[in-house]
């Protein structure tokens, strides 16, 4: 069950340090967590704050949405080859969903993008997940292309 979140109480972090990432990765699990749930479990929940640190130290970033200082909703991002600013894992808590947190990190990441000068946003969905697509385009993002990606848990999926 989701809690009512008032955008006044939601704080968006760009660029968050080490001391967060445990709760970031605990967030990122319990979003992907339902993926398991369907018998298609998801990477994301082998990730560990010892990898997202990797992944920090290697030119990456993450984003929160915190709400009464709790983080509920966190994404990756990086630069991609295409001059896009690539984000992935957008995971919002169980309790905090449809209050709108996806549409804050994605905007707040677009705005990152333009800032930067990238010419702007790209993700991966799975193919079958229509819902996350119809909200990615919601917010304005398109499908392009259509493929196939490696898993962390070595299952190749459509995207």
């Amino acid at each position: 069950m989701s809690e009512s979140v008032a955008p006044g109480d939601v704080v968006v972090v760009l660029g968050i340090g080490e001391n967060q990432l445990a709760e970031a990765c605990a967030v990122m699990h319990q979003a992907f967590e339902v993926y398991a749930e369907k018998g298609q479990p998801s990477g994301a929940l082998l990730e560990t704050p010892e990898t997202l640190l990797s992944e920090l130290r290697a030119g990456h970033r993450i984003a929160t949405a915190s709400v009464d200082q709790r983080v509920a909703a966190m994404v990756k991002y990086r630069p991609d080859l295409d001059g896009s600013l690539h984000f992935g894992r957008l995971s919002v808590a169980p309790w905090a969903q449809g209050n709108g947190l996806a549409r804050l990190l994605v905007e707040a990441v677009r705005g990152q993008a333009q800032e930067e000068g990238f010419n702007g946003l790209s993700c991966y969905v799975r193919a079958a997940e229509i819902g996350n697509i119809a909200l990615y385009e919601h917010l304005g993002l398109r499908v392009v292309d259509r493929g196939q990606k490696a898993s962390l848990t070595g299952v190749v999926i459509e995207v």
